[in-house]
């Protein structure tokens, strides 16, 4: 998750983000993601927050921070988990490791 916004709308929560999915996925296939992930803030939050996710396929770069490890096209080994931080989900850039 990067580029990350929180606003506050009255009593309504308003969550504007993006998300790295796998390249290969078609649109559909990122849309059922993004619905996952949907479902949890959700069932975290109920109604009080809205949600708005732009999904983003990885990038070759992405496979040294990714716990994904049934990928049939992953190109380089896991080499470590990165905290997840308001900082770096805040920052407009996918994350590096």
């Amino acid at each position: 998750m990067h580029n990350l916004r929180i606003i506050k709308y009255g009593s309504l929560l308003h969550l504007d983000c993006h998300v790295t999915v796998p390249w290969y996925l078609n649109v559909n296939e990122a849309h059922e993601e993004i619905e996952i992930l949907g479902d949890l803030v959700r069932k975290e939050f109920g109604d009080a927050l809205e949600l708005f996710v732009h999904s983003d396929g990885c990038m070759e770069f992405s496979c040294r921070i990714c716990d994904k490890f049934d990928c049939h096209v992953r190109l380089h080994a896991l080499e470590k988990k990165v905290k997840w931080t308001v900082e770096n989900i805040s920052a407009d850039h996918k994350t590096h490791g």
